[in-house]
C-alpha cells in the first residue's frame, strides 16, 4: 500500500480500495443497513431528548423548584 501511494496514487483511493476490498457485497449491504439503522436511532434519540427538554420547561414553569438539577 504504501508502495503504491508513493507511486503516486491518492491517499483517498488507496484508503477506499484497501477498506472495501476484504467486505464482500453482504457485508457491504449489512454494512449499510447498520448505517441507516444508525440514523434512525440518532433522529429518535435527538427527538425524545427534546421532548424530554420541553416538559421539563413546563413543569418547571408550573411548579417552580420541583426539578433541582439542571
Amino acid at each position: 500500500m504504501l508502495n503504491e501511494g508513493r507511486g503516486g496514487i491518492p491517499v483517498v483511493d488507496l484508503c477506499g480500495k484497501y477498506k472495501y476490498d476484504v467486505m464482500n457485497i453482504a457485508e457491504l449491504k449489512k454494512l449499510r443497513s447498520l448505517a441507516k439503522e444508525n440514523n434512525r436511532l440518532k433522529k429518535m434519540y435527538a427527538d425524545i431528548s427534546l421532548e424530554h427538554k420541553i416538559f421539563k420547561e413546563v413543569l418547571e414553569k408550573k411548579f417552580p423548584g420541583i426539578i433541582d438539577y439542571k
